[in-house]
């Protein structure tokens, strides 16, 4: 059926986004009414196209009945978490049964101007070259990103690149992957959900990564040959399918806000950024955050080994009172949202492990084990100058910015 324009404007579409032909996919009936999930398809120039539109209860959108079909991994044969043990992965990788069928990736990724910088006088991949996890191999995630999804640096790659990608880095469907930083846990978690996002189930971030690696006094590897590691890794290329659901647009994260049940929008960014107090990192952008999301920085679910000074995830019971705290139900769905959805990942993991380990509420209702992400994020989010934002005033009082 064809939507007039003025449909559209209350679904949350941007305005120059006309000409959308919109076909009925599924309708279901519930004590509370009904729920249209709609398909968008594009006619018209616009990438934010393809969003949900839900009436009635929630638990009956198309995103939540996603959330509860996913399945959580545990294997004998594969990562038993989305979280894993420097001490697990040695010995995998030190087995003949488990160390062919298992890949090390490196996915470090430098924040200039931060704590997560590039060394002075390093290049790119210099520190990968000069230290590393034996047979691991290193992923750009920016050399991957589709740029047509958002202004955001590191969007996923679409179906096509991310078969080709992985080709090159020997992972099939049948693959073990344990992802890594030279940060602790920064990083990383951004592979584990573009792997997570294409259906690839068997990978797992390294807790505390090589830092922890190194602190434990477990072997290394220095090489300034990489093509080494690449060129050995190859495979025929799989055929992979992203979920879409995972992966939200600024079409889909302004429809949320005006949505009878909106989907939890979680931002992973500073407090202080949050609540507009901090300057943005990146020029011409209006401080704030989306209207309705919850503030839960990605140092939160964060903390330093008290042994080796590194640092690793926060155990279970300490992340859960992290979104307890935030006003976050961990038992909804969430979407999490960051500068350029990088640090959105650590958030994202940090539920999964939750979901993994408790997966059904007290009464009975069966847990999303997974969070979205909306890839633009902030950077495109507070980058436009027709996106709705809030902020905190002196007084404490949640005020339209301008």
């Amino acid at each position: 059926m064809r939507v007039p324009l003025c449909s559209i404007k209350t679904l949350g579409i941007p305005r120059q986004c006309t000409g959308y032909n919109v076909s009925l996919k599924k309708s279901i009936v519930s004590a509370s009414g009904v729920n249209l999930s709609f398909t968008v398809i594009q006619s018209g120039g616009c990438r934010a196209a393809r969003f949900l539109a839900t009436g009635g209860d929630q638990k009956h959108s198309k995103f939540f009945q996603h959330h509860r079909k996913m399945t959580s991994v545990s294997s004998s044969d594969g990562v038993p978490s989305c979280i894993v043990s420097v001490d697990w992965l040695h010995s995998r990788l030190e087995s003949p049964d488990t160390s062919d069928n298992t890949r090390v990736v490196d996915a470090t990724w430098f924040l200039p101007n931060s704590a997560f910088s590039q060394p002075d006088g390093v290049p790119r991949n210099g520190c990968f070259d000069s230290e590393r996890i034996p047979g691991a191999i290193f992923w750009d995630c920016d050399a991957v990103s589709d740029p047509l999804f958002s202004a955001a640096p590191h969007n996923l790659p679409t179906p096509t690149t991310f078969a080709e990608n992985m080709a090159e880095l020997g992972i099939d469907k049948n693959t073990v992957v344990v992802v890594y930083d030279q940060h602790g846990i920064f990083s990383a978690p951004r592979f584990w959900y573009t792997l997570s996002t294409f259906g690839h189930a068997n990978v797992a971030v390294l807790n505390g990564g090589l830092p922890q690696w190194r602190a434990k006094g477990l072997p290394l590897e220095s090489s300034t040959d990489t093509e080494t590691n690449t060129s050995t890794a190859t495979r025929a290329a799989a055929t992979w399918e992203k979920d879409e659901d995972m992966q939200w647009n600024i079409g889909r994260t302004l429809a949320n806000i005006s949505a009878e049940h909106p989907v939890q929008i979680v931002d992973a960014r500073s407090n202080g950024r949050f609540r507009g107090t901090e300057p943005e990192p990146r020029p011409g952008m209006r401080g704030g955050h989306i209207p309705g999301s919850r503030s839960v920085p990605f140092s939160a679910v964060l903390m330093t080994d008290p042994e080796t000074n590194v640092t690793v995830m926060k155990p279970e019971a300490e992340i859960r009172a992290v979104f307890e705290d935030a006003g976050v139900d961990v038992r909804k769905p969430i979407t999490v949202s960051c500068g350029s959805g990088m640090t959105a990942s650590v958030v994202a993991l940090a539920l999964r492990r939750l979901a993994i380990h408790s997966t059904q509420a007290p009464n009975g209702e069966t847990l999303p084990p997974f969070a979205a992400i909306y890839d633009g994020s902030y950077a495109e989010w507070g980058g436009r100058p027709d996106t709705p934002i809030v902020k905190f005033d002196d007084e404490g009082n949640i005020v339209q910015v301008p």
